[in-house]
């Protein structure tokens, strides 16, 4: 049986970390990708955008893969982060995206589906709220005199919500899995100004 696959895909990029590290400690780490994220002004609502393209891959008897987009993907986030008394921070956050039409660029509301040939109703994505605790931890990272850059990669596996037996026609598996990558960067010489509570950034996100 064929089976049909989304990558979400926008950009990449890549630096040299530098010997000289201000993120090398957990607590250090933590404050600049708040600063960089939202922002050390608990009052200061961040807002994020993205847009791209949805991917679709079938994989074919001799194990070959056939990509081709399916329409393009656009969302935007606000974000606010406050800090706890234990010294914990607690992100709060709510998002939207919608899935727009390859040739128009209108907000898909049906879509002829390439695999089934049936005409599927488009929901928006509607994450309310996207909430988390944070604590101090060194992710990956590099720096240069110019950029800095955050890079995160999250492998999703739980129940699938959609299970077999009550979703056959659209369920993927009794386990959903999956994988977020996250790359962000923004200029070091802003990032560390001490001066500023938060700072611009640009990056990719792909999610399989």
């Amino acid at each position: 049986m064929n089976l049909a696959h989304l990558i979400y895909f926008l950009s990449f990029v890549s630096l040299i970390i530098l010997a000289d590290d201000p993120l090398g400690t957990p607590e250090g780490y933590l404050k600049y990708d708040i600063k960089k994220g939202a922002s050390l002004n608990p009052g200061y609502e961040a807002v994020g955008y993205w847009n791209g393209s949805v991917f679709g891959w079938t994989e074919y008897g001799n194990g070959l893969p056939e990509y081709q987009k399916l329409f393009f993907f656009e969302g935007f986030n606000i974000r606010s982060v406050f800090q706890e008394e234990d010294g914990s921070y607690v992100s709060l956050s709510r998002e939207v995206s919608v899935y727009r039409d390859l040739d128009t660029g209108d907000i898909l509301e049906a879509w002829t589906n390439i695999y089934s040939n049936e005409e599927n109703e488009v929901f928006e994505v509607s994450n309310d709220p996207v909430n988390a605790l944070l604590y101090p931890g060194v992710g990956m990272h590099s720096s240069t005199n110019r950029h800095t850059s955050f890079s995160g990669n999250f492998f999703l596996d739980y129940p699938n919500p959609l299970q077999p037996d009550d979703y056959p026609l659209f369920s993927s598996g009794e386990q959903y899995l999956g994988g977020e990558l996250f790359l962000t960067f923004t200029r070091s010489e802003n990032l560390f100004n001490e001066s500023l509570s938060e700072v611009g950034y640009i990056g990719s996100w792909s999610r399989v």
